[in-house]
């Protein structure tokens, strides 16, 4: 549902009768302190205009820090007051930071003490030539703190260094040969007459991209945008809610980051506020503060082949990965995750990935454990292996037993019928049966016929039907194909572990090549239904829905899932305290058991079949349908836009098959 707050636009509306007072007491010419810190907070982008919409989202602003009473208004004693109050903390500031750079106290600032991206100011500000910049001239020195001014150095600087014949010319000749495949697609794109050759103008060109900020072209309900963000970008995003009301979504074609993160993080409050979708093509890319902004998207989506790259945040302080977790540095971009519900363990992990001259691009697995997507829109595929094939270990599983690449083959026809048939690709298990992408393999103590029910079982559970999204449940299907899906059937818990024993390193490949969470036993005492039932929706969950719906099924405490899981057991609906030997496990894995379990009670009972097959165990409390909506009815609203349009609960005639109803077999 799309979410827009009229107080915008009445701010807006009210926001001109407070610069109208302004003006009668303070006339501009006179160039009065309190006008000239005005004209610098309404000129969003210090270019020396205010645009229409500009001067809307600093009214906005105003309005949002300057309304000391609250009352929704600002007075001319409000305004005043908190122009007094930010040159105030302005002086304080620059003063401190003055100090902090002059490191050896004597009032001024030496190159040696300016970081080397900086020493550029010192070539411009430093009127005296005395090598050193007073606080005088430090004070009268423009473009402080312009990160675009910066990156002009910075290519000056790589120009010359690239340019070893000194012809002003950079040819691909002129980078080391392991820098030349890399760099081919970046060279291209700024060599602007296509001769082979980067001038200096070429490369300053960038400068200018990152000074013209976003740009943002209309595609029907779509709004393409490409750029870096700057202070200018809120009033575009302004600008587009109120004169394309049609627009819904954001497509990210390139956003490799912000200049100024106060802006960026304002408008993803915006984008959030307007409830507008995100989305990064294919080949697309969005770094940095480009990936803040796709996290506002109320709805996230990516095409395979999309790029998302972070690293740490670096000031005049250092980087934000070297600040303590408790330094103040941290806090505007901690709340700013936690208003769009995102996890903070997501900023910690960014400052981790790589530092702030470098770039780390995510993996499939990180953006589903972030739960940056949360649509059934495909993720990004990562580049080259995911695990080191030769020798794999536990942590080259998802959660334990998860694949993390898709490498497993896809058949054309993804309903194909499914039979039995003997194979030697997976060890001491030397017959298989796949169904709807998830591979049965047993011993020959198993019957044909149970695996041939069980996977009837899963047909039934992935049928296509005339009420359901038969796209979505082929993507579901898909990624089971994909992850390659797998369920050992042995026929007892006993047999089970005398062939782990006696086969236990063929089996171990088995594990490491395939996705393998649990298994079905095909001899139970009792409740013979739901040991099927069970391991099959184990399955399908940990695999396809974690992979299909990552937002709402991710197997990550981020996800709707974990949040739904939590509020089950603090209700009392779920026990857990039967999984006491899960607390030496490592987190994930005790986290997936946890969530598998819940997303097998909940999606059974949501099916109407504990009634009659489940144990009645105080582990899980609802058992039907109607108490599991009364109890969890924003979980159940899940449930029915994701595993409602793509699964559907085996008939009864199949169950009979399986085994008797619980009452019968008491």
């Amino acid at each position: 549902m799309l979410h827009v707050n009229p107080l915008p636009l009445a701010l807006i509306l009210a926001a001109p009768p407070c610069f109208m007072a302004l003006s009668e007491v303070h006339d501009p010419s006179s160039q009065s302190l309190e006008f000239e810190l005005l004209w610098e907070f309404l000129d969003r982008d210090g270019n020396g205009l205010v645009l229409p919409y500009e001067g809307a989202d600093a009214f906005l602003l105003l309005s949002w820090e300057a309304d000391g009473d609250g009352d929704g208004a600002l007075g001319q004693a409000e305004l005043l007051d908190y122009l007094s109050s930010a040159n105030s903390a302005a002086i304080e500031e620059e003063n401190e930071f003055f100090a902090g750079l002059d490191k050896d106290g004597d009032g001024t600032i030496s190159a040696d003490e300016l970081p080397e991206e900086w020493r550029f100011i010192l070539n411009e500000a430093d009127l005296d030539d005395d090598g050193r910049l007073s606080r005088a001239e430090w004070d009268d020195a423009e473009d402080l703190g312009d990160s675009a001014r910066a990156f002009e150095a910075e290519l000056l600087d790589l120009h010359e260094e690239l340019d070893q014949d000194g012809d002003g010319l950079i040819s691909l000749a002129d980078l080391e040969p392991w820098a030349r495949d890399d760099s081919l697609q970046v060279f291209e794109d700024l060599d602007a007459d296509v001769d082979g050759q980067l001038t200096l103008d070429e490369l300053l060109g960038l400068v200018e991209e990152e000074l013209e900020g976003i740009e943002i072209y209309i595609d029907g309900e779509a709004a393409k945008l490409t750029g870096v963000i700057g202070s200018a970008t809120p009033g575009r995003l302004l600008q587009l809610r109120l004169e394309h009301p049609e627009v819904t979504r954001l497509v990210l074609v390139n956003v490799p980051g912000s200049i100024d993160d106060e802006a960026n993080l304002r408008a993803g409050r915006f984008v959030r506020l307007c409830g507008w979708a995100t989305h990064v093509p294919a080949h697309g890319e969005v770094a940095s503060g480009g990936v803040d902004l796709f996290l506002a998207g109320a709805q996230r989506s990516a095409d395979t082949g999309a790029r998302f790259g972070v690293h740490s945040w670096a000031g005049f302080d250092g980087e934000g990965s070297l600040l303590d977790r408790e330094d103040p540095g941290h806090d505007m971009y901690l709340a700013y995750y936690a208003d769009l519900a995102i996890s903070e363990d997501f900023y910690w992990f960014t400052l981790e990935s790589a530092s702030a001259e470098d770039i780390h691009w995510m993996t499939e697995e990180e953006l589903i454990r972030f739960g940056a997507l949360n649509t059934s829109s495909p993720a990004p595929q990562p580049e080259g292996p995911a695990h080191d094939e030769e020798a794999p270990e536990d942590g080259d599983l998802y959660c334990g037993c998860i694949q993390k690449a898709p490498t497993g083959e896809v058949p054309a026809d993804l309903y194909g019928p499914s039979e039995v048939r003997t194979s030697g690709d997976f060890g001491p298990l030397t017959k298989a049966l796949t169904a709807r992408g998830v591979t049965l393999v047993a011993a020959d103590d198993v019957s044909d016929e149970f695996l041939v029910l069980v996977g009837e079982t899963i047909e039934e559970i992935l049928q296509p039907g005339e009420d359901l999204d038969l796209k979505a449940q082929g993507e579901l299907i898909t990624k089971l194909y994909a992850y390659r899906a797998l369920i050992p059937v042995p026929r007892s818990e006993a047999s089970f572990e005398h062939l782990l024993r006696s086969h236990e390193e063929s089996f171990d490949a088995v594990r490491f090549e395939n996705s393998v969470c649990d298994i079905i036993m095909a001899e139970v005492p009792e409740g013979q239904v739901m040991e099927v039932l069970e391991h099959i929706l184990h399955i399908v969950s940990d695999v396809g829905l974690h992979y299909q719906f990552p937002a709402e099924w991710g197997l990550n405490r981020n996800s709707e899932l974990w949040r739904a899981m939590g509020l089950a057991i603090a209700g009392g609906f779920y026990s857990i305290e039967g999984y006491d030997e899960l607390d030496d496990a490592p987190a994930d894995v005790r986290d997936r058991v946890l969530m598998q379990e819940f997303a097998y009670w909940f999606i059974s009972s949501a099916w109407d079949l504990q009634e009659d097959y489940g144990p009645h165990e105080a582990e899980w409390t609802l058992n039907d349908r109607t108490s599991l909506q009364q109890a969890l009815p924003a979980f159940f609203e899940v449930y029915e836009r994701t595993v409602q349009r793509v699964m559907s609960p085996p008939t009864r005639g199949t169950l009979k098959k399986i085994g008797p109803r619980r009452a019968e077999e008491r």
